[in-house]
């Protein structure tokens, strides 16, 4: 079956599970509401699957060598942020923050060693044209490709480097260590002058509720550091409504969205695209 014989068939002749049209709504509001329900039974696993792998695998930003994402299955549907990306990563930081009730919206940065930083955000509805907003509108994807389409239309993926962005370096420096002290030395990151302590202690607040980041730390001195929370070389956060983490990635966003620009490098879902494609994705290919 082709996607646009499956999204035909989702339009029509299926007819999802458990709904009803409500008694307020005229005929053509129903059908788009049954359209939508019936693609959102049989197709948004893989498609959700997709959407955050292209747009949220923060190591694939600076990556120079991608492969295909493996294909949706019943284990990969079911992972969480914190499975999907792991503890580890090649980034010197990097950031993901996710809002429960919007679960497909949010943004996500990484901070590469030499300073630069790469950022995937959803474009502001009021900057699309109309027709980017209806195509989005009548956006039903059934494959990878499909929802590529949908996240060239609605997602942006810009860079700067904390250098030229007031306040950022400073900011990094404040990045909460789990233990007294500073997490990374001056030694390790020669690009920060005035290099000061970071005076802060950590807090966590776990709720279902509200908005989420999840943050990921490496040390240079200590990259082969094997466990979580221990010792100089790795940190992660995962942090709901609060915390200090949680506050310093929301504040680090802040900072960097005048500074950004459109990146020269290609956006991670192209890499995966490009990847799914002719079996692997080389940088200078």
């Amino acid at each position: 079956m082709t996607p646009a014989q499956a999204r035909q068939d989702t339009a029509s002749a299926n007819s999802p599970d458990a709904f009803s049209c409500e008694p307020d709504w005229d005929q053509d509001r129903c059908e788009s509401e049954r359209r939508f329900e019936a693609w959102w039974q049989a197709h948004s696993g893989n498609w959700e699957y997709w959407l955050l792998s292209a747009l949220f695998d923060v190591d694939l930003y600076f990556a120079e060598h991608v492969r295909p994402l493996p294909p949706p299955s019943e284990a990969a549907l079911s992972q969480g942020l914190e499975e999907r990306l792991g503890d580890r990563t090649t980034n010197l930081v990097d950031a993901v923050y996710s809002i429960a009730l919007r679960r497909f919206q949010g943004w996500a940065f990484a901070i590469h060693q030499d300073g630069r930083v790469r950022m995937v955000r959803q474009r502001d509805e009021s900057a699309l044209s109309s027709d980017e907003r209806q195509m989005l509108e009548d956006s039903f994807p059934t494959t990878f490709e499909e929802t590529v389409d949908e996240i060239r239309v609605a997602w942006s993926f810009e860079e700067t480097d904390l250098m030229s962005c007031e306040g950022a370096v400073a900011h990094m420096l404040k990045f909460p260590a789990q233990t007294k002290g500073a997490f990374w030395s001056e030694r390790e990151l020669p690009w920060a002058p005035d290099f000061v302590a970071p005076r802060s202690k950590d807090t966590m607040l776990v709720t279902a509720d509200g908005d989420g980041v999840y943050v990921r730390a490496r040390s240079v001195e200590d990259p082969g550091a094997p466990f979580r929370f221990k010792g100089p070389g790795f940190l992660v956060y995962d942090q709901h409504n609060s915390g200090a983490a949680y506050d310093w990635a929301k504040s680090m966003a802040d900072i960097l969205e005048p500074c950004l620009k459109p990146s020269d490098d290609m956006p991670p879902w192209e890499k995966l695209l490009v990847a799914e494609r002719e079996g692997t994705w080389k940088a200078g290919d």
